[in-house]
Parts: C-alpha cells; structure tokens; sequence
C-alpha cells in the first residue's frame, strides 16, 4: 500500500465515522480546504499534490455512504488542483461538490450547517482566486458563487419554522445574508442587498436577536455599508455604531474596518471624532479631513480628498466626504462672523445690533485663502482686465454660499441683497452642526 493511499485511508475513514456519527463539527473540518485541519496536515496535502486524481478516486468510494463519497472525491480532487495552484479547476470541482451537497442538505437537514459554513467560506474564496487567474472582467466563478449561496438562502428560509429542523436551518441565514453581501460588494450588484434587507424584516425572518452576536456584527457593518452609498447617513450611523459597539474588543482588525466607515459619517453628520482616535496609524488618512473642517480650511480639505481619492472611491466614500466642503465653508463663516461680532462689541461708537449685520465683503479675504480652488475660473479672470469683474464674481459666489447654508440651517439668518449684509440671529446664529439638514 502506497504513502498516500494509507493517509487517504485514515482521512475517508474519520469522514465515514463524522458521517454515522452525525458529527457536525468533525465533518465541517474535514471538508474544509485548509491542510491545517487535516489528518496528516501538510504532509497530507503534498501527497496528495503528487497523487493521480484516477489514484484519489480509488481511495473515495468504499467506506462512505453516498452521496458523501462523491463530495470526499470532488473535495480530495479539489485539494490536488488547490495544492498545484490550478483554481479554475479546483472552483469547478468545489462546485459540484457544493451542488452534491445542497442535494444531500435538503434531505438530510440541519445537522450539516457547520458544513455548508465551510463550504460557502472556501467557495467564496476560491472563486476570487479563479476569477484572478483568468483575469476575465465578467467575475464568471463569482457569478457561480452567487447561485450557490441564493440556493442556499432558499433552502434555510423555506423550511418550516415550526419543526426544530426548519428552526435550525432558519438559524442559518443571516451568515449566508452576510457572505452574500461580500458577494454582491465585489460584483456590484448592490440593488440585490434591498431584497436581503427586506427578508431579514419580514415577520416570518427568524427574530434578529436570535443570531449569534458575531452574525449581528457582521450583518450591521454590511448593512451600514449600504446604506453610506445610499446616501442614508443616519441609518448608515445606526447601522455602524451597533456593530461597533458589539465588536469584541480582540478583534481589533473588525473595530478598524468599522472605524473606517464610522468616523466619515460621523463626520458628515457634524461629530468631530475625538484626536486620540484619529492618530491610529491605519486611521491616520482621516486626520487631515477633521483639521480641514474644524478650521473651515475647504482649499486644504480639498487636497485631503484628493490625496487619498482612490481609497475613498473604493470603499464608497468619495461623494459623501465630497459634501464635507459645506460643513467647512460653515466653520469659515463662522469665525468671520465672531471676529466681526468682537470687534463691535470692542468699539464704542457701534450699536449692539450691528454685531448682526455683518458686511458681505467681509467673507471675500478669507473664501480667497480658504475657499475652494477653483482652476477653471482662476484660467478665466487671467483673460479679464477688471479686478473690480473678479471681486464681484467672488462676492456672487459667497452669496450662494450663504444662501446654502442658510437653507440648510447651518446659519439661522438672512442676506440683505440690497445692504449687501449678511444678517444673522441674536440667538445661535450657527446651530450645531449635527442639527443641520444633510442634503
């Protein structure tokens, strides 16, 4: 008896006793496609590297009960082509294995969860990998991934919640909600997550307190996630703060990916996070967006953005972070306001009520240091003569500006066209940032 053949018969046999036994655990490990799990480790996987897939097929079918003798032939088979790095191939064999086991998983039920776990974690992973060494654009192992995990939401959520095995199987569907999430991110068919969202409201949906707490983590983050590019900033908060907050404190790569989304829409709701946080290295990008705000500094959070547009653009935060430019233009005025109000309550021959009535010209120095840049227009004035053209053009702007953020209700005030004042409220004149309308 050859090397391999004695180790694939110790590894068929523990399969067959996790089989009789209905060992669900046992059973998930085995079909994991991970040589650290496996009788023999990566001794195991080397052998089986250098085995004929004609020699796996022989040591497969004799002790197991079917269809559990397919599945150990197509996962074996599936390792040899993972182990000689050929993952079109080894997503094929993963495939049928998976399907082989959807056949046996509606008969058999809920005792092979742990097991479905396993697959749909290593499906998913290997048809990233296939799709990789193809380097086709249409994500076509992806696309099989999907049809795999829909088929496997409709066989957890059609069972009968009213036996113990349709419970349990229903218990299952908010990690498979989760992994089809992941798949949906990567191939950009978002409007797929609503139908999720949907079913997880439903009356019939198992009670969301019911899912394990890491399930829930994971479910909000995605959730949270979707609703950033939805534009739904409060829910997006709901959604990101619960799953920050129930994160366990170990897992501190979870907090940072949580973070990285939290704090932009924290932003954009007008809380400024606190400094300590932000020096985090991995969160560190951030630091120079919250200095930009808080100063009214919009030249400077323009650069931020662009500096590190490519990683807001693929986590989906661009266009949001974009709108942060309102609240800075609302520190700027801000401060123009205060420095105004000081200087007549400082001179004695001003009225109080002057202290409301602020100059539009005043705005004009600092929207020319802190203001957006704008290159096309500054392209333009160079071709003008006028000066006096500019300055009202840049006045024009300001008044729009104002008028923004007067609608928005960043300023509880009005703009007097025909005095060219800005005129603002005795009481609070800029309201807290967070009490603002968003869009």
């Amino acid at each position: 008896m050859s090397k391999f053949s004695s180790s694939a018969g110790q590894y068929v046999s523990a399969i067959a006793e996790a089989v009789e036994e209905y060992n669900s655990d046992l059973l998930a490990n085995l079909l994991k496609l991970d040589a650290d799990v496996l009788p023999g480790g990566w001794d195991f996987v080397e052998l089986i590297k250098n085995s004929s897939k004609a020699e796996i097929s022989r040591s497969c079918n004799f002790q197991v009960r079917q269809p559990f003798g397919e599945i150990t032939e197509l996962h074996l088979q599936a390792l040899h082509d993972v182990a000689n790095k050929n993952h079109v191939s080894a997503m094929s064999l993963q495939k049928n294995k998976f399907d082989k086991f959807l056949e046996v998983y509606k008969v058999e039920g809920s005792w092979l969860t742990p097991t479905m776990f396993t697959l749909i974690l290593d499906t998913r992973t290997l048809a990233m990998l296939a799709d990789a060494e193809e380097n086709k654009d249409d994500h076509e192992h992806l696309v099989e991934a999907k049809r795999l995990f829909d088929s496997c939401f409709r066989f957890t959520i059609m069972g009968r919640a009213t036996t113990e095995d349709g419970a349990k199987k229903r218990a299952a569907a908010l990690f498979i909600i989760i992994n089809q999430f992941k798949v949906y991110f990567k191939l950009g068919t978002l409007q797929l997550c609503k139908n999720l969202i949907r079913s997880v409201g439903q009356p019939n949906f198992p009670k969301f307190e019911s899912f394990p707490m890491a399930h829930k983590v994971a479910y909000r983050f995605y959730v949270g996630r979707i609703k950033v590019l939805e534009d739904d900033m409060i829910e997006a908060e709901k959604n990101l703060t619960y799953a920050l907050e129930h994160c366990h404190r170990s897992h501190t790569e979870n907090i940072r990916r949580i973070l990285e989304y939290l704090i932009p829409v924290k932003l954009i709701l007008g809380y400024l996070p606190d400094k300590a946080l932000l020096r985090r290295p991995e969160l560190s990008h951030l630091e120079g967006l919250v200095t930009a705000v808080k100063q009214g500094n919009v030249r400077e959070l323009s650069k931020e953005l662009e500096k590190n547009q490519r990683l807001y653009i693929s986590k989906g935060l661009y266009l949001s972070l974009d709108r942060l430019k309102i609240l800075g233009y609302r520190n700027l005025f801000r401060s123009v306001v205060m420095i105004h109000q000081k200087d007549v309550r400082e001179d004695s021959t001003q009225k109080a009520t002057n202290a409301q009535r602020v100059p539009i010209n005043m705005f004009l120095n600092p929207f020319k240091r802190f203001g957006e840049h704008d290159f096309i227009r500054e392209q333009m004035q160079e071709k003008q003569t006028s000066s006096e053209d500019t300055e009202q053009e840049d006045l024009e702007q300001i008044k729009c500006i104002l008028a923004n953020l007067i609608f928005k209700g960043y300023i509880k005030g009005y703009i007097s066209h025909q005095k060219n004042f800005l005129v603002v409220s005795a009481n609070q004149p800029f309201p807290s940032m967070n009490s603002c309308k968003l869009f």
